[in-house]
């Protein structure tokens, strides 16, 4: 959707958003998503921090730059992901061979 056409956003008002509500879904601020919270938290102390290291992996469950294997529990679908040359790979689980750094579980 573009925002730019008058036509989409008064379809977005009036037709989809009360659509969804009455699905049941609910919104809410971006600030207010604890994941985009925590990128913002980490955002403003961006420019006195130094760039993540290569091969680094940007995690939207911690809100920040986690190193090379480094495997994080993912919020979306509780599934295992290793960091490997700057990209989430899944995995079986925390116990992994490739899990040689920190292990971030879901509690």
């Amino acid at each position: 959707m573009h925002d730019i056409h008058n036509p989409t956003v008064d379809m977005v008002k009036t037709v989809v958003v009360p659509a969804l509500i009455a699905d049941g879904y609910k919104f809410a601020a971006l600030p207010d998503v604890p994941s985009i919270a925590r990128a913002l938290g980490n955002s403003a102390n961006a420019g006195n921090q130094p760039p993540p290291p290569a091969g680094s992996c940007s995690s939207s469950t911690l809100g920040k730059s986690v190193a090379a294997a480094t495997c994080v529990q993912s919020r979306n679908d509780q599934k295992w992901y290793v960091c490997e040359n700057g990209d989430w790979n899944a995995i079986d689980d925390g116990d992994d061979a490739a899990c040689t750094g920190q292990k971030f579980p879901l509690h």
